[in-house]
């Protein structure tokens, strides 16, 4: 099993069966990359379809402007680098089943569901051509 990347959080229209976005709390994820999550129905599979950073101290751009219009800037106040993380949204392909089959979503994951990157086993139970039947 791979070593965990990320976690699934919440946001407006995520996690749901067809999308999901997950922190980064470890390494990097680049766009193009599959990932995969467990869960009751067996192993699910995802592509990460864009990353982005975020950083909640950068949030408001009018609070930004105010401030750094006063000479002072944001860095030398506040410990904005320990507030920037990587956000991947990631489309959702499909589920390898404990039976061996491989179907669509029909129910999200969890937010808290651990995300790692998808190993070669399992990308070859789902082959490519099952895969882009499930897009």
């Amino acid at each position: 099993m791979s070593e965990e990347i990320g976690t699934v959080i919440s946001g407006q229209e995520s996690p749901s069966p067809s999308k999901l976005e997950f922190v980064v709390n470890k390494g990097l994820v680049h766009r193009g990359q599959f990932v995969e999550m467990d869960s009751s129905d067996g192993t699910l599979v995802a592509l990460v379809v864009d990353v982005y950073k975020t950083n909640r101290y950068f949030e408001r751009a009018e609070s930004v402007k105010e401030f750094e219009a006063s000479g002072r800037k944001m860095f030398e106040q506040f410990p904005t680098s320990e507030w920037e993380y990587l956000v991947a949204q990631s489309r959702l392909l499909g589920v390898y089943t404990n039976e061996g089959l491989i179907k669509r979503l029909t129910f999200p994951p969890s937010p808290g569901t651990r995300v790692r990157p998808a190993v070669a086993l399992t990308m070859e139970k789902c082959s490519k051509s099952t895969l882009q039947f499930l897009q």
